[in-house]
C-alpha cells in the first residue's frame, strides 16, 4: 500500500486541500498466495482494503 500513499499524499491530497475534488477512494488488492499455489491447481483467493476520503461540507 506504500504507493497509494505516495500518490495520495503526493497529488490527490494537494487536490483535496484545494478543493478541485472534493471525494477519493483508495484501494490496495493482492493476491493471497504461498510457495505451492500455482502446483495446488485451485483459485487464488484476492484481498482489497479500501479508504474513503471526503471534504467536509
Amino acid at each position: 500500500m506504500l504507493a497509494y500513499g505516495t500518490v495520495f499524499s503526493g497529488y490527490f491530497f494537494k487536490q483535496l486541500r484545494e478543493k478541485k475534488i472534493n471525494k477519493i477512494l483508495l484501494m490496495a488488492t493482492g493476491a493471497l498466495t504461498n510457495a505451492t499455489t500455482n502446483q495446488q491447481g485451485e483459485s487464488i483467493p484476492g484481498i482489497a482494503h479500501a479508504v474513503a476520503i471526503e471534504n467536509e461540507k
